[in-house]
């Protein structure tokens, strides 16, 4: 499987519809993690977590083809060198609920693993776009790491990545992670 075509999948098994770019990057990350599909999704360490260009790519081509829309929304702020904030949303098309039907018949035992992912990234709980990156920091710490680590540990390793995260997003995080079975909490 591609990366475009897990990327649309993924899109699909959260509803079709995500507000945020970070946001569906994440929900990407996460079901990469839980289905271990075969793809190369490329994630390296990033401002607001793990991060890939190639999921970033994949949405250009999606939106090139037709397949999701992408609606520019501005937030009416500013950031740190004065550039307005925006957020990009996207919706899958009546194109792309084809493609996923396709892509689903090619593919039917992966297109199941990631609908199945994304069903229970769903039913873990919307988390904020923040929340959810918050969440995939402290996967991508411990999946670096491959050991149990205290919230401590989690947050020196953070700061050595450029990532700030305290006790309370880190405990919030790995409740997240537990009801997704990534993560298991270490005994104190």
């Amino acid at each position: 499987m591609n990366v475009r075509d897990f990327v649309l999948l993924v899109l699909a098994s959260v509803g079709g519809v995500v507000r945020g770019k970070t946001k569906l990057q994440k929900q990407v990350y996460f079901v990469g993690e839980l289905t271990r599909v075969d793809v190369a999704l490329g994630y390296k360490a990033h401002y607001y977590g793990p991060y890939s260009s190639r999921v970033d790519n994949a949405l250009d081509e999606l939106w090139s083809l037709g397949l999701i829309e992408k609606h520019t929304n501005s937030t009416g702020q500013r950031g740190e060198r004065g550039y307005e904030k925006v957020r990009y949303d996207f919706t899958l098309t009546d194109a792309g609920k084809r493609a996923v039907a396709q892509i689903t018949g090619t593919c039917p035992a992966d297109a199941a693993a990631i609908a199945n992912a994304g069903g229970r990234l769903t039913s873990a709980g919307d988390l904020h776009y923040m929340d959810l990156a918050a969440a995939a920091k402290t996967h991508f710490i411990l999946q670096q790491s491959g050991a149990l680590m205290d919230d401590e540990e989690i947050t020196k390793t953070a700061g050595r990545l450029n990532w700030d995260l305290g006790s309370p997003q880190i405990d919030q995080a790995t409740g997240f992670l537990v009801s997704l079975r990534l993560a298991r909490k270490k005994q104190e």
